[in-house]
């Protein structure tokens, strides 16, 4: 097992600490642009995307993130907010970087990218 060095655990500090200011900035975007953000929150009640999509909404955002990384302060947050919309990916689970191909196949999927 390989020790982490302090220059690495700056650097997740710093990202950590980051999350929120990236989330701040995200929902503001959105928000300008009244994009949908479809949040993958695998802990909380959340619907099917195919649900979340029914109003086929202009523009579309997936925030996939690993499950610990989200405080539930967060997850509260991301709930409240009026763009975003909680969605599950199906009853496997997934590891965040297969989890965002995962979404982003339903999503086409759905709007009839694929046969």
């Amino acid at each position: 097992m390989k020790q982490v060095g302090q220059a690495t655990a700056k650097k997740l500090l710093r990202l950590v600490s980051n999350v929120d200011q990236f989330l701040t900035h995200k929902l503001e975007v959105n928000d300008a642009a009244g994009q949908v953000v479809l949040f993958a929150d695998e802990a909380g009640e959340a619907v099917p995307v195919a649900l979340a999509l029914t109003d086929r909404p202009s523009g579309l955002a997936l925030l996939t993130w690993p499950e610990c990384w989200f405080t539930p302060s967060d997850r509260s947050r991301l709930r409240a907010h009026p763009h975003v919309r909680a969605v599950h990916l199906g009853p496997r689970i997934l590891r965040a970087d297969t989890a965002t191909f995962a979404g982003l196949a339903l999503i086409q999927s759905l709007w009839g990218d694929w046969p």
